[in-house]
């Protein structure tokens, strides 16, 4: 059975027609091809030079735990009288308050537990993010008009460049370079190719 290429992501295909520093800028660009009609559905974004970058929001302390905590737990806890409230009515009585009041206490305990288990490793709150130092817009059709539509855009625009392709090669001619020629193949290529009278002298 055949599978699914889908699961085996591939980068995408294309030409380069800006690069920015930032992937707010990229997607900037992609706004201004959109707004020319152009097929955005032929543009990728390219994330190169990954980094894995942790900025650090504070110093983990009892009383940011808790409090964190607290926070969370008053969430589950009004969704819960919420939910006690809709379905039993007036007949809930003090079960939405009850909900919020053990919310709130489950949630100190256990934020104060999962801290105290990993307070070694780390004591300070942080966000990790992945950010690339650049990111190249490509397109797969219109390179030419893409490029024009950018221009001044992004901190090192690239313009496109053709594909160079070789001149055909004779396959029925053996490469002179890096191989020795016998005596009768170096005859042969004299008689092909005769030397002019200035350079036999």
């Amino acid at each position: 059975m055949a599978r699914n290429s889908s699961q085996f992501p591939a980068l995408p295909t294309g030409t380069e027609v800006a690069s920015f520093t930032t992937y707010e800028g990229a997607v900037e660009a992609i706004e201004k091809l959109a707004e020319n009609d152009f097929p955005i559905t032929s543009v990728a974004i390219v994330g190169s030079d990954m980094h894995v970058v942790e900025r650090v929001m504070g110093r983990l302390t009892p009383a940011r735990v808790a409090l964190a905590g607290a926070t969370q737990g008053l969430t589950w806890g009004l969704l819960f009288g919420l939910m006690t409230f809709f379905i039993m009515g007036d007949a809930a009585g003090l079960f939405p308050l009850l909900g919020i009041f053990f919310g709130v206490l489950m949630g100190i305990i256990f934020g104060m537990v999962s801290w105290s288990a990993g307070r070694k490793k780390k004591s300070f709150a942080a966000q990790t993010q992945l950010v690339a130092s650049r990111y190249a817009v490509l397109v797969s059709e219109q390179t030419d008009r893409a490029f024009q539509l950018l221009q001044g855009m992004g901190s090192a625009p690239v313009r496109p460049r053709p594909t160079r392709t070789r001149p055909p090669v004779d396959p029925n001619k053996r490469p002179e370079f890096g191989v020795r020629l016998s005596p009768e193949e170096r005859r042969k290529r004299d008689r092909e190719n005769p030397k002019p009278d200035s350079e036999e002298e």
